[in-house]
């Protein structure tokens, strides 16, 4: 064998393991508007991923109505991205939630200006999660 393979291998090996345990990973779901209304099963420690379209330039902004006690934890801040750089052109909100216990519920979002809280949200988004 060549001292240019015999030093190769090695590297092979630990690219190997690395992705080997890239299979464990957790599960990543993504949802999206049109899957409104619908039931998902996850396992513990899967990602839900959920894109709404809307316009945080009008005040207007995606908003998790978070239960007592929820199966699920928001991951971070929801990520707006913007269609274009285009000052007040829409978007999407893109919440990352995290299945950190056994159990089922309801996951609501609601569009609204949260400056108006005596208003009805503009649109609702409502699924079903059980985790198992």
């Amino acid at each position: 064998m060549s001292a240019k393979w015999m030093f190769s291998l090695p590297i092979i090996a630990v690219l190997v393991l690395m992705l080997g345990g890239c299979s464990s990973k957790s599960n990543v779901t993504k949802i999206q508007a049109e899957d409104a209304g619908t039931t998902f099963e996850l396992r513990k420690g899967d990602v839900i991923e959920i894109t709404l379209a809307g316009n945080i330039t009008t005040g207007y902004t995606w908003e998790w109505v978070k239960p007592d006690s929820s199966i699920l934890d928001l991951q971070g801040e929801p990520e707006y991205i913007a269609e274009s750089d285009l000052v007040g052109s829409a978007g999407v909100q893109v919440f990352k939630f995290v299945a950190n216990s056994v159990g089922s519920e309801e996951l609501n979002l609601i569009y609204h200006r949260t400056f108006e809280p005596d208003v009805p949200p503009l649109e609702e988004f409502k699924v079903q999660i059980t985790v198992k």
